[in-house]
């Protein structure tokens, strides 16, 4: 039951753990259009309408996806990259209580 978005060029190594994610556990992949990885508002449509359980996603853009409203289907979120502030960690445990996080 598990979709996990792919919104990162195949050029940066984030794209491997979205890439194979999804494939090893049997789940889906869903593909974000070529750009959409600039547009947070885009993204959790795209996750909201597609039911996305899994994103990874570095700290800055998980902030900006905070703020456009992470959708209720994103059930763990993998926060790779860059450094984890913990104020940020903070408010994904305090506003999603029911969303996993990982870093």
């Amino acid at each position: 039951a598990d979709a996990v978005l792919l919104k990162t060029a195949a050029t940066f190594d984030l794209s491997v753990w979205e890439f194979w994610s999804g494939v090893v556990c049997g789940g889906r992949l869903v593909i974000a259009a070529s750009q959409g990885h600039r547009d947070p508002g885009y993204l959790v449509e795209l996750m909201a309408r597609e039911w996305v359980t899994t994103l990874h996603v570095v700290p800055s853009m998980l902030d900006a996806l905070l703020v456009a409203g992470l959708p209720e289907s994103v059930w763990r979120v993998l926060a790779i990259g860059e450094a984890l502030p913990a104020a940020l960690a903070q408010r994904v445990v305090r506003e999603y209580p029911r969303t996993e996080l990982f870093n």
